[in-house]
């Protein structure tokens, strides 16, 4: 593992992931930033990661094919386009209520994932965001979301319902890729039939 002087980290290997369960502060010491491929080789199955922590730079998880849960810092802004993408294995993910974004193919094809609560208070969801998550059954987009990005849905097998609580601004292929018999619930539509 190395880290630069401002912080920013490359290169973590399965020894240093030992280091990170013996002692998890004495690893995180002086990290503010995770560069792009700094997990691949990780061997990394479960991570809780500082809030010291600022940045996560795009694609710094690529390809982590043994992780499973991670739980981002609170006051991370963004979680960059390509940061969890080919993670195979990864089932749980924490979002905090600070993420503003969410950029393209953040998740894309995390097969083992099963549901990701995205908090109230994220703005804008990308392009390809849950590409070929083929376990994902449900999807909530909060009300707080003003942009969603197209095909955030496409070969995501298993999904059953899409709820949009809010009413963003959405691609003509936002749902594209949604197989037939799926239902995507829009907030102006349930209001209506609630006599609201």
């Amino acid at each position: 593992m190395t880290i630069d002087e401002n912080g920013v980290v490359y290169n973590v290997n399965k020894q240093d992931m030992e280091k990170y369960y013996s002692n998890p502060e004495q690893f995180w010491a002086g990290i503010k930033e995770l560069a792009p491929f700094s997990f691949t080789n990780s061997g990394a199955k479960s991570l809780v990661i500082p809030n010291t922590v600022k940045r996560i730079q795009s694609r710094a998880f690529h390809s982590a094919k043994h992780l499973e849960k991670i739980v981002l810092p609170e006051g991370l802004k963004e979680i960059e386009k390509d940061t969890f993408r080919w993670c195979w294995s990864l089932k749980e993910v924490y979002i905090p209520k600070s993420v503003l974004k969410i950029g393209d193919n953040a998740f894309a094809a995390c097969e083992s994932l099963v549901n990701v609560d995205i908090p109230e208070g994220v703005e804008e969801i990308g392009d390809y965001v849950f590409f070929h998550c083929h376990l994902l059954e449900k999807s909530v987009i909060p009300a707080s979301v003003k942009k969603v990005g197209g095909n955030i849905f496409t070969g995501c097998g298993r999904i059953k319902e899409v709820y949009f609580l809010g009413n963003p601004d959405v691609k003509a292929d936002t749902t594209a890729g949604l197989r037939d018999g799926v239902k995507v619930y829009l907030r102006c539509q349930e209001e209506q039939e609630a006599g609201l």
